[in-house]
């Protein structure tokens, strides 16, 4: 089973989970289904499938390829038949399937951060004393829950996942410069005849 999870939620499960990667707070983990029956779970998001998992490499990329060395837990994970040499590094051009993998782990892994959120904001309320204002009105919570929940599965690509955690989670927009391609997936890539998605 593949999972997102947060290091101290899993401090004590360390041994049977392996990590493959890390995406914003979180990190991707394997374990196997059988331990489902004799261990305790720490709090995870479980994933679809491995394919959506190792996705983790190409999560909010920008620019429609990444580039590797030798030796990393990238260039591990990639098929070797699909890397180009680059400088002293290799490039690998992300196929539709990446892409739609990485924004199905984006979505996951924005539905946990909102889940987090508002469990934390109930969690407050619940312990606020009687004589008090709750510091969250619940009837806006659940409109602002559903809301940006509905956000979240509208997006369809990794750009559409980027760009709503630029608006609706805080999160710093890269610099644009001239002619970087940045918002764009422009670059064909070689013995590919499609652009983008």
């Amino acid at each position: 089973m593949y999972i997102l999870y947060e290091t101290p939620d899993v401090s004590h499960h360390h041994n049977w989970i392996e990590e493959v990667g890390q995406y914003l707070n979180y990190r991707v983990g394997h374990f196997d289904d059988e331990l489902l029956y004799s261990h305790r779970l720490p709090k995870m998001i479980p994933l679809p499938n491995k394919d959506v998992a190792m996705a983790w490499k190409f999560a909010g990329n920008l620019t429609g390829n990444i580039t590797v060395r030798e030796g990393t837990i990238v260039y591990d994970q990639l098929d070797k038949n699909s890397l180009r040499e680059y400088k002293d590094k290799f490039k690998y051009y992300l196929t539709l399937e990446d892409k739609l993998n990485a924004a199905q782990l984006m979505k996951i892994a924005l539905y946990g951060i909102v889940t987090k959120y508002f469990s934390n904001c109930s969690d407050i309320n619940f312990h606020v004393a009687p004589f008090y204002d709750a510091p969250f009105n619940p009837d806006e919570m659940h409109k602002s829950y559903e809301d940006i929940l509905r956000k979240i599965n509208e997006c369809a690509t990794i750009e559409d996942c980027n760009e709503l955690m630029y608006t609706d989670f805080g999160y710093s927009r890269p610099p644009k410069s001239e002619g970087d391609g940045l918002y764009s997936y422009d670059e064909t890539p070689p013995g590919n005849p499609t652009k983008g998605y």
